[in-house]
């Protein structure tokens, strides 16, 4: 059977496998890596276990893995934080300025750590934008939370879409309200001529006309 999961590498282990160069992050001393990690028990002719082969990518600086894929063909950003340090992302940011490597709320992260298997739902503002954001925990493969997965959706495009659905309800309650209007009118006008006919035809019987009919 297989195994994937997340895990942390630490700098001597990164730097055994070669991937050290990968793993620095801006403003962050720490030489270690969040991998996604895959492994699988190596069996022998006479169906003996006699080994694990692991593989795995390093998701420090690496937005090609799980980034890309959320967000391709949509306006969603994302981020992955090893514990609470931000190690890859999209998340537009002025020139100048720099989103790896930053902290994650306080509250987002020890709120996630006290319970793992509880997503959340928030408004924060990274750079000069506001995002609604939902955020759920990575967890190794002792199912123990190591780091966090957010997305997030530029409040822009939200109320973007509230100012578009506001104006095709507005115009479908004009829509049904002029359909009402019409068929209103058309059933009025129906009922007004049958009245008219009636009365016609009462008229013509107190004149001693007994051949309309009404």
């Amino acid at each position: 059977e297989t195994h994937v999961a997340t895990d942390i590498v630490d700098e001597q282990t990164a730097g055994r496998f070669g991937i050290a160069a990968k793993t620095a992050l801006p403003g962050v001393a720490s030489g270690r890596a969040l991998v996604l990690r895959a492994c699988t028990p190596v069996i022998s002719p006479n169906e003996i276990i006699i080994g694990t082969l692991t593989a795995g990518y390093v998701l420090n600086n690496n937005n090609s893995v799980v980034i890309d894929r959320i967000s391709e063909g949509i306006e969603f950003v994302s981020s992955i934080f090893m514990e609470d340090i931000r190690v890859s992302s999209n998340v537009p940011v002025p020139p100048g300025e720099q989103v790896l490597g930053t902290r994650i709320e306080a509250d987002i992260y020890e709120a996630l750590l006290a319970n793992p298997r509880k997503p959340l739902v928030r408004t924060v503002n990274i750079g000069d934008r506001g995002y609604l954001a939902g955020y759920t925990a990575l967890v190794d493969y002792r199912r123990q939370p190591i780091g966090i997965l957010a997305i997030g959706i530029p409040l822009t495009h939200i109320f973007a879409m509230r100012d578009r659905f506001i104006s095709l309800f507005s115009l479908a309650v004009l829509l049904s309200g002029g359909l009402a209007f019409l068929l209103g009118f058309l059933r009025g006008h129906s009922i007004v001529r049958s009245v008219t006919k009636f009365r016609a035809g009462i008229e013509a019987f107190a004149r001693n006309d007994l051949d309309t009919r009404i």
